[in-house]
C-alpha cells in the first residue's frame, strides 16, 4: 500500500508580540522583539552575537550608542557563523531604526554557557548545507519558516543524534531534570533515512559524540513530513521550545493548525509526545488504527505507546487556542515486507533544494558548504538513494 500524506497548513492570528526566549545562558530574538524598535539583552559576563540578516538599519548598541549593525556582524555566511563577541557590559539593546517588517535571528550566548564555542551555522532562504564536523554539537539559524534535516551519518550510541529547537547552551545535562526535550531522538534502527521538520529560529543536532559524523539541511515555506519504513517523522507546534525552565515563552509563531493524515505500510510503529501549557480544549487530536490518542495537559503531558501491526493509518489534527501552548510527536516506523519504500506527498507549495556534495574530512574544522541550488529536490535525492540500495 503506498503512503498517502494530506498536509494542511493554515495560517492563524495568534501571534504573541513579544517573541524573546530566555535561556539561563543565552536569549533569542526576533522581530516582534522590535515592536517599539528597541529590545535590551544581556551580556553581563562577555557573551558572542549571531544573526542570520545582514541588515544596516537593525544594529547593536550600548548606551544608546551604535556599536555594529547586523550587517557587519553578518559580513558573509562565514563570519555570521563565527559570530561577533562583546565585552562583559551593561545596557546593550537592539535598536531598529526603521521599518517593522524583517524577519531576523537574534542569538545571544554568555561567555559562561555550557558548550560556549560550539560551531553555529546561518541557513539562508533557498539554500542549503551540508556539515561534516568532529564536534559534538552543531547549532543552525534560519528566519525560514521550516528547517528540514536529514542524510545524517557516524556511528551513533542509541538515542543519538538528538535534535533540540533551542541553542547549544540548552544541549548539557547541567539542568537536569529539568533538561529540554528533544524534538527528535533517534529510535530508529537507521537515523540516515530519516527526515526531521522543525518549525524553530534556532536548532541544535547533538550527535552524542565527538568524531566524524555530518548531516544536511535546507529550508522549505511548509512542513515537510516525509514516512518511510525504518525511519522517523517529527511534528511540532510552531514556537515549540521544550525546556521547562523557559515557562510559557515561545518563538514567533504564525501556524495556528497542523494537519497530516497518511497510511503506511510497517511493522512496528512507536509514538512519544510531549507537551507544554497544552490546554484540554486544543488537545491534539490523534488517530492510530482507528484509536483515539489525543493528548493535552490535562490528559497525557507527555506518553510513549508502541504498536505492532502490517499498515498503520495515522491522523494528526490540531488547532491553537491559546498562545503560549506547545507540543511535539515523534512517530517511529519498523520495517516493512514491500519490496519497495514510497514517500508521502507534500504540500505543492514546498519547495526544497537539493543537496550539495563535499569531500568529507575528519578535520576539526568544521567542513560546511551551502548552496542555492534549485535543480533537484530532497525528494529526488532520497528516492535515488533508495534505488541505489
Amino acid at each position: 500500500m503506498h503512503s498517502i500524506g494530506i498536509i494542511s497548513t493554515l495560517l492563524g492570528f495568534l501571534v504573541a508580540a513579544d517573541a524573546r526566549v530566555t535561556f539561563p545562558f543565552s536569549e533569542v530574538l526576533q522581530k516582534g522583539d522590535l515592536y517599539d524598535n528597541d529590545a535590551p539583552f544581556n551580556c553581563d559576563d562577555g557573551c558572542t552575537i549571531y544573526v542570520d540578516q545582514s541588515y544596516w538599519h537593525i544594529e547593536v548598541a550600548q548606551n544608546g550608542e551604535p556599536i555594529v549593525t547586523f550587517a557587519e556582524i553578518f559580513g558573509n555566511i562565514s563570519s555570521a557563523d563565527e559570530g561577533v563577541q562583546l565585552p562583559a557590559g551593561e545596557n546593550y539593546t537592539l535598536h531598529r531604526n526603521f521599518g517593522n517588517s524583517d524577519e531576523f535571528v537574534f542569538y545571544v550566548v554568555s561567555a559562561k554557557a555550557p558548550n560556549y564555542g560550539s560551531p553555529v551555522s546561518i541557513l539562508e532562504a533557498g539554500s542549503n548545507l551540508w556539515a561534516h564536523i568532529t564536534d559534538r554539537l552543531h547549532t543552525i539559524m534560519t528566519s525560514e519558516n521550516n528547517l528540514v534535516l536529514y542524510g545524517f551519518t557516524g556511528t551513533f550510541a542509541p538515542g543519538f543524534p538528538k535534535i533540540y529547537a533551542a541553542g547549544f547552551d540548552v544541549a548539557s545535562d547541567t539542568y537536569g531534570a529539568d533538561s529540554c526535550s528533544p524534538v527528535y531522538s533517534s529510535r530508529s534502527l537507521n537515523p540516515q533515512l530519516s527526515t526531521i521538520s522543525v518549525t524553530s529560529p534556532v536548532v541544535t543536532v547533538d550527535f552524542g559524540y565527538v568524531g566524524d559524523h555530518s548531516v544536511s539541511t535546507t529550508t522549505t515555506q511548509g512542513e515537510m513530513w516525509l514516512k518511510t519504513p525504518v525511519s522517523s517523522t517529527v511534528y511540532t507546534s510552531e514556537g515549540f521550545v521544550g525546556c521547562p525552565f523557559v515557562g510559557d515563552q515561545l518563538y514567533e509563531k504564525e501556524t495556528a493548525s497542523v494537519n497530516d493524515e497518511f497510511t503506511l505500510d510497517s511493522s512496528s510503529l512507536d509514538i512519544s509526545a510531549v507537551s507544554f501549557n497544552l490546554q484540554e480544549s486544543e488537545a491534539v487530536q490523534l488517530r492510530v488504527n482507528g484509536e483515539k490518542l489525543d493528548f493535552s495537559m490535562a490528559s497525557s503531558p507527555s506518553f510513549t505507546k508502541h504498536y505492532d501491526a502490517n499498515t498503520f493509518g495515522v491522523s494528526l489534527s490540531w488547532k491553537r487556542g491559546t498562545i503560549q501552548s506547545s507540543w511535539t510527536v515523534q512517530l517511529d516506523f519498523g520495517a516493512s515486507a514491500a519490496t519497495s519504500t514510497t514517500l508521502t506527498t507534500e504540500k505543492a507549495t514546498t519547495s526544497v533544494p537539493s543537496t550539495t556534495t563535499a569531500k568529507p574530512t575528519t578535520s576539526v574544522t568544521p567542513e560546511i558548504t551551502t548552496s542555492n541550488s534549485h535543480v533537484l529536490s530532497i525528494l529526488v535525492v532520497i528516492i535515488v538513494a533508495f534505488l541505489a540500495l
